[in-house]
């Protein structure tokens, strides 16, 4: 029993206790200024090739889509002779 007031105490004591704040901020803060700019080429050239790439493809999907024949033609060609006679 004597151990769980020990404890209890010590619990007691912690809750009563601000808790510390330490700021990092400054050591952050001053390493983003001392250290070079990364570079970010490689990921920039291969944005770029992606974007191209992408626009190409849309063009030649916009191309299909409409070059396409209608696919209910078929039903619709009975109909046009039909109405011919």
């Amino acid at each position: 029993m004597d151990e769980l007031k020990a404890i209890e105490k010590l619990v007691n004591r912690a809750q009563q206790e601000p808790p510390a704040v330490n700021s990092i901020a400054g050591g952050i803060l001053s390493r983003m200024h001392h250290s070079p700019p990364s570079r970010v080429a490689g990921l920039s050239v291969f944005a770029v090739l992606s974007a191209v790439a992408a626009t190409i493809a849309m063009a030649f999907g916009a191309y299909a889509w409409f070059a396409s024949p209608d696919p209910l033609i078929e039903l619709y060609a009975p109909l046009q002779v039909g109405l011919l006679w």
